[in-house]
C-alpha cells in the first residue's frame, strides 16, 4: 500500500508543477486578448446587406479604436446617432478624401477623373434607383466621402453628404464570426 501512496503523490506533484507552469502563460494570454478586445479595437456587428458581397448582414467584425489617416478603400464606421439610422454603426467604404473631387454615373464612383477600383461592387444590371448618378462635388477639409458597395441599397455619402472624421469611429478591419465568413477586410 505505501507503494501506490507515493504514485498518487507523484502523480499530484506533476499535476501542481504543470498548472504553475501553464498559469502564467495562460494569464498573460488572456491579458493580451483582453487587451486587443478592449483597447485597440472593438467588435461591431454589421447590419443590412450595403457591403455586400464583402460584408454580409450579422458579420462580426474587428474595428481600431479611432481613424486618423483615412484612405480611399477603407471600410470605416461612422457614429450613426448624428443620422438616426437606428444603427449603432453606418458601415461604408472611404471612396474620396478632402479636396478629392467625385462624380457618380451609373452607380461607379470616378475620383479626381478615375474610376474607382480594387474592391467588389454589387451593382444590379440596369438598376436606375435613386442615386446612380451624382454630379460633381468635392469634398471639403475633414470630411470623407463613403459609398456601399451594394450601391442599390446603401444609406451613404449621396443621401448623407461628406461624413465628418471627427464622426468615424474607426476602420474594420477583420470578420471574426462566422467562421465560414471570417477574414481580413478588403
Amino acid at each position: 500500500m505505501p507503494h501506490f501512496e507515493r504514485v498518487a503523490e507523484a502523480d499530484r506533484g506533476f499535476g501542481n508543477r504543470l498548472a504553475t507552469r501553464l498559469f502564467f502563460p495562460l494569464l498573460l494570454v488572456l491579458a493580451v486578448v483582453l487587451v486587443v478586445f478592449f483597447v485597440v479595437f472593438w467588435t461591431g456587428e454589421v447590419s443590412g446587406d450595403s457591403m455586400l458581397p464583402g460584408l454580409m448582414d450579422a458579420d462580426l467584425m474587428l474595428v481600431t479604436r479611432g481613424y486618423d489617416r483615412p484612405a480611399r478603400g477603407d471600410v470605416i464606421v461612422i457614429d450613426a446617432d448624428s443620422y438616426e439610422s437606428g444603427d449603432e454603426g453606418i458601415v461604408k467604404r472611404v471612396v474620396a478624401l478632402p479636396g478629392d473631387e467625385i462624380v457618380i454615373t451609373d452607380s461607379r464612383a470616378y475620383v479626381n477623373g478615375v474610376a474607382e477600383s480594387g474592391y467588389d461592387l454589387l451593382t444590379l444590371p440596369g438598376f436606375r434607383g435613386s442615386g446612380t448618378n451624382m454630379p460633381a462635388v468635392v469634398v471639403p477639409e475633414g470630411y470623407v466621402f463613403v459609398l456601399g458597395d451594394n450601391r442599390a441599397v446603401s444609406l451613404d455619402s449621396r443621401s448623407l453628404g461628406p461624413i465628418p472624421l471627427d464622426l468615424v469611429r474607426g476602420r474594420a478591419v477583420a470578420v471574426f464570426a462566422p467562421v465560414n465568413h471570417m477574414g481580413m477586410i478588403d
